[in-house]
């Protein structure tokens, strides 16, 4: 069989080879090809013998670990787009246009929601490409040498992928691990084991226990942060006199000195993925929490009035959480509705499509149909990300009241150190809460500003 081949730049791994006569397509290695270009796709393809693995391995750790082949690409003109035509986006998409054009291709995708052989395999490619073209220098990478030269064992697990979705590596001193990517994992890793019903019990036992772990290893976390504060200046006993000011000018130093760490801290987070979102929900605990408590303690301490104040602000305080807690439970539940409506949709038109194919009709799609089936994707993708977003917040803040819980009503400590924490947590949480106000407040003057 004689064909032509395309330009070196261009050409592929494989052919794919129609037959003149009967018009059949079919797929021919590269390595098969005696031509032009036989000897570099043979020096990229064939596996090396045992001498030339060795020598790879000792040119690859003066190269950093890495092999470097012949043909290299750059960010404007990559060596492979296997990753970017999965996804469906040209190779200069910005990082949000590849996520978004992920979570289209991934809902559609899905094995739960497609019911083609191929759509796991096409789920796994997918969330490769995404992994390696989300990562700035993966990316690149990818873009010099391709995905002959990606490492195997570099893609991340849900439980990872869930962790980095949402505050990253920075926010685990503040949250903990969330265990809906844990969840999601062990989901995948127990599909059609017969035996799931009899784990349930063993399995909330270790939940519990992984969740207690995780509260106290949260909770003397936020000691050791707000000891900077709390344990700055002396308590006020005749054994512990002030020195170098009175009591309020220590305490307003030690204030301010903490303020500015909690500023440096919030600066820092502010830029990982959902980091505003995370620091705002973070800091609502913490103040809501804080001001419960301070309230608890003027109800129990002081004059009348202070008292009356206290035990109506404890109150208040009662009633703002357990609202809270309702607004974001029902829009949690929302929010998974609307997504399983979009789900049925997609279905329906799905069921439609394989209806007319198994008849023998030939199925056609008009303009009309396949803008609203690429809408609904894309709508579907977004209330996706939106629904583990809120399902992650409701845990975050749920676990943060535990800790909160612990680090204010610690029976180890005196009335004044617990008030300090409580102070110092208010504090901190409106820092937090702030970072999310001063970004919607630039967003609403910029989109004013355009009109």
């Amino acid at each position: 069989m004689e064909f032509t081949t395309p330009t070196l730049d261009s050409a592929p791994l494989n052919y794919n080879v129609e037959c003149f006569s009967c018009l059949e397509v079919n797929q021919i290695p590269a390595t098969a090809v005696h031509g032009q270009h036989k000897r570099q796709f043979q020096n990229s393809q064939t596996k090396p013998s045992a001498t030339n693995q060795s020598q790879q391995q000792q040119q690859q750790k003066k190269n950093g670990g890495f092999s470097f082949p012949s043909k290299t690409g750059t960010d404007e003109n990559p060596s492979d787009l296997e990753y970017y035509d999965l996804l469906g986006v040209k190779p200069t998409a910005k990082a949000s246009e590849i996520k978004k054009a992920y979570y289209v291709m991934a809902m559609k995708y899905h094995p739960d929601k497609n019911d083609a052989p191929d759509a796991e395999e096409k789920f796994k490619k997918i969330s490769e490409a995404y992994q390696t073209l989300y990562d700035a220098d993966r990316r690149s990478h990818y873009n010099q040498y391709g995905k002959a030269a990606q490492n195997e064992n570099t893609f991340q697990d849900p439980q990872e992928f869930f962790k980095q979705q949402f505050g990253g590596d920075k926010f685990v001193d503040l949250i903990g691990e969330i265990s809906i990517g844990k969840d999601f994992k062990d989901a995948l890793s127990t599909m059609g084991d017969e035996n799931g019903e009899g784990k349930k019990d063993i399995d909330y036992a270790a939940k519990t226990e992984i969740r207690n772990k995780r509260v106290n290893k949260l909770a003397e976390t936020l000691k050791d942060r707000l000891s900077n504060y709390t344990d700055a200046f002396p308590q006020t006993d005749l054994t512990n006199l002030p020195v170098g000011g009175t009591m309020e000018e220590l305490s307003a130093f030690a204030m301010q000195s903490f303020k500015k760490e909690a500023i440096k801290q919030a600066e820092s987070l502010k830029n990982e993925s959902y980091g505003p979102e995370l620091l705002y929900s973070i800091g609502y605990t913490y103040e809501l929490k804080s001001q419960q408590y301070l309230a608890l303690m003027d109800a129990e301490d002081g004059p009348l009035l202070r008292r009356g104040l206290g035990f109506l602000n404890r109150g208040v305080g009662a009633f703002r959480e357990k609202a809270h807690i309702m607004t974001e439970t029902v829009g949690t539940v929302k929010s998974a509705l609307d997504l399983q409506k979009k789900f049925q949709r997609l279905q329906e038109m799905e069921k439609k499509k394989e209806g007319q194919e198994a008849s023998g009709e030939p199925y056609e799609t008009d303009i009309h149909e396949s803008e609203t089936r690429q809408r609904l994707e894309t709508e579907a993708a977004t209330k996706g990300l939106e629904t583990l977003w809120r399902g992650s917040k409701l845990e975050v803040e749920s676990v943060l009241r535990e800790v909160c819980d612990k680090v204010l009503d610690d029976k180890t400590c005196s009335r004044e150190i617990l008030r300090r924490r409580a102070e110092a947590l208010s504090v901190l949480g409106n820092i937090f809460m702030e970072v999310k106000i001063k970004e919607d407040n630039m967003i609403k003057n910029k989109e004013s500003s355009k009109q």
